[in-house]
């Protein structure tokens, strides 16, 4: 017998209690890497983003300035 927290338990129960601290601590580890995760690909979108957005407005800017070039 356990005796936990005023209570007393069985093996079992307190075999169960271990698996559960077990399984929520995998829980929190896996949220956590997941956090991570997400916090660097949205780091690397909004770079990718902003580095396209500016590529394609120096791009567009370039072919205004020659637009009297082009010849159809």
């Amino acid at each position: 017998m356990l005796i936990m927290n005023s209570t007393v338990l069985d093996n079992k129960t307190a075999a169960g209690c271990f698996c559960m601290e077990v399984g929520m601590e995998k829980v929190y580890k896996t949220m956590k890497s997941v956090g991570v995760c997400d916090l660097v690909m949205g780091i690397v979108v909004t770079v990718f983003g902003c580095a396209t957005g500016a590529f394609l407005i120096t791009n567009g800017a370039r072919l205004l300035k020659r637009k009297k070039e082009v010849l159809f």
